[in-house]
C-alpha cells in the first residue's frame, strides 16, 4: 500500500475544521476491518454518534467514498482513513478481497472511467455539431473584426476611457458566438490602464481574426491552439490511443482561481529526464475536489500524455506513483537573454502561447524605483508579475544571492511560482 506523507494528506483538506476532526479519528480504536491494497484503502470508521461509516480511498486515482453523506470530498472519515494509514501501517491488512460496498463503488468508478463505444454514428454527430460551431464562431469572428476596426479608427484615447458596460457589451456578443476565450480577454481590457496595454491585446486579437480565416491552410498542431485560443475546448476523450512521455515528474508549481463560475486549477510538472514541461489543466464546479493530488515540491513516475499542439504544453496524466524529489540543477536558462530568445522561438510555433514556462538559475530579486525585479549575472533586469507580499518574500529569501527559479514568462514580466534556495523548495 502506497502510504503519504502528512503534508500530501493535509492538502487534500477543505478546511481547518476537517483536519481536526481527522485528526481525532486517526486512531485503532475507532476503526474495523481496515485494509487496502496497491489501488485502494477502505475501513469503517466509528463516528461520535456511534454509528459506522463506510469509507475508503481509491490512492491511484485520488477519489473518495463515504457513507456519511457529506457533500465537500474529502470528508473528515476520508482524511482520518489516510492518516490513520500514515500512522498505523501494522494495523492495515494487505488483501485484494474487497468488501461488497468498496466493490461496488470501485466497479462503478471503473464502469465510468471505461472508453464509450465510439460508432460511425457517434463520429458523424461530433463532426455535425463542430462544424455548426465553427459557422457560429466564424459569423463572431466576422462581428470582432468589424469592432476592433471601428476601436481603432476612433482612437485608443476613447477606448481608454470607455465605462466597463462598453467592454462587456462585446463580450457578451462573442460569448454568444462561442468566442469564450475572446469574451474573458476582452473583459480584462475594461480594467486596461495604458495605451500600450489595449494596443497590444487589439494586436493580438487581430492576428487571432486572421488566424481564423485561414484556418484550414495552418498545419493540424496550430489550428489545434488557434481554436483553444478562440474558445473551443480541447476534449480529453479525444487522447485516447496517443503515446505519451515517461519520466519522473517534479511538481514545480500551482496556480488556483476562479473563471466563469468554474473553479480551474493549473499543475506544473517538470520531467527530470525529458527536460519538459506538462501542464495539468482542470476544471470542476462549486465545492468539487480537484482530481489527483499534486503537492509542490513532490515528485511522481509515470507518463503524461499531451494534447495536440505546434508547441505541447497541456497534457494528461495517467496513473503514477510516488518518486524521489530532485532539484533540477543547472536545467534553467542562465540569463534573461537566453529565456527571451526561448519564449521568441515559442512565438513562432504557437502565436497564441499566453505564458511560457521557465526555470531561470542564478537570479536576484531586488527592488528597482516602483516594482520589483529579477537581475540576472550580465545587469539585465525583468519586471516581476508578483503580489508585493510575494515580491518581498522572493526578495528576504534571496538576500541579495542568487536563486533558481520557476515561473511563468510573458516576455515583459515573470510570474514567479516557486524557487530554490540552499536545496530547499519554497513555493510562492
Amino acid at each position: 500500500m502506497l502510504i503519504w506523507t502528512l503534508d500530501r494528506i493535509f492538502a487534500l483538506a477543505p478546511d481547518e475544521r476537517s483536519k481536526e476532526a481527522a485528526r481525532r479519528l486517526a486512531h485503532p480504536p475507532l476503526w474495523k476491518g481496515a485494509a487496502g491494497n496497491e489501488q485502494l484503502v477502505w475501513g469503517d470508521c466509528r463516528g461520535k454518534d456511534g454509528l459506522f461509516y463506510q469509507t475508503a480511498v481509491d490512492l491511484a486515482d485520488t477519489a473518495f467514498h463515504c457513507s456519511c453523506g457529506q457533500k465537500r470530498q474529502p470528508c473528515r472519515h476520508a482524511l482520518a482513513l489516510l492518516l490513520f494509514l500514515h500512522n498505523y501501517p501494522d494495523n492495515f491488512r494487505i488483501t485484494d478481497d474487497m468488501p461488497e460496498w468498496a466493490t461496488r463503488w470501485s466497479e462503478a468508478r471503473r464502469k465510468r472511467k471505461a472508453p464509450k463505444e465510439d460508432t460511425p454514428e457517434k463520429q458523424a454527430q461530433r463532426a455535425k455539431n463542430r462544424d455548426n460551431r465553427l459557422d457560429v464562431m466564424a459569423a463572431g469572428i466576422d462581428e470582432l473584426d468589424a469592432w476592433l476596426r471601428d476601436l481603432i479608427r476612433q482612437g485608443l484615447a476613447a477606448a481608454e476611457s470607455r465605462p466597463p458596460a462598453y467592454w462587456e457589451q462585446i463580450a457578451a456578443r462573442m460569448t454568444d458566438a462561442k468566442l469564450g476565450a475572446v469574451a474573458r480577454r476582452l473583459r480584462l481590457l475594461a480594467n486596461a490602464t495604458s495605451h500600450e496595454r489595449i494596443l497590444a491585446e487589439v494586436c493580438e486579437l487581430f492576428l487571432l481574426v486572421e488566424g481564423f480565416r485561414r484556418l484550414d491552410r495552418l498545419p493540424p498542431g496550430l489550428q489545434v491552439d488557434l481554436l483553444s485560443a478562440a474558445g473551443l475546448a480541447q476534449r480529453k476523450d479525444d487522447l485516447e490511443g496517443l503515446p505519451g512521455v515517461s519520466d519522473v515528474w517534479l511538481a514545480v508549481g500551482l496556480a488556483v482561481g476562479e473563471e466563469e463560475q468554474l473553479r480551474f486549477r493549473q499543475v506544473w510538472l517538470y520531467g527530470q529526464h525529458s527536460g519538459q514541461f506538462a501542464l495539468l489543466l482542470d476544471y470542476v464546479w462549486g465545492d468539487a475536489p480537484f482530481p489527483g493530488q499534486w503537492p509542490a515540491g513532490d515528485a511522481f513516475s509515470g507518463e503524461v500524455v499531451f494534447f495536440p499542439s505546434a508547441y505541447p504544453l497541456r497534457a494528461l496524466a495517467q496513473p503514477m506513483q510516488q518518486a524521489e524529489s530532485f532539484v533540477p540543477e543547472g536545467k534553467g536558462y542562465p540569463g534573461l537573454q537566453a529565456a527571451a530568445v526561448a519564449y521568441a522561438t515559442a512565438l513562432a510555433a504557437n502565436p497564441w502561447l499566453y505564458r511560457m514556462p521557465v526555470i531561470l538559475d542564478d537570479m536576484v530579486p531586488g527592488y528597482l524605483r516602483t516594482e520589483f525585479i529579477l537581475k540576472d549575472g550580465q545587469g539585465k533586469c525583468i519586471a516581476l508579475d508578483a503580489t508585493p507580499e510575494t515580491g518581498l518574500r522572493l526578495t528576504a529569501l534571496g538576500g541579495g544571492h542568487p536563486l533558481s527559479l520557476f515561473g511563468t514568462w510573458g516576455g515583459d514580466s515573470f510570474c514567479p511560482l516557486a524557487a530554490w534556495a540552499e536545496e530547499r523548495f519554497v513555493v510562492l
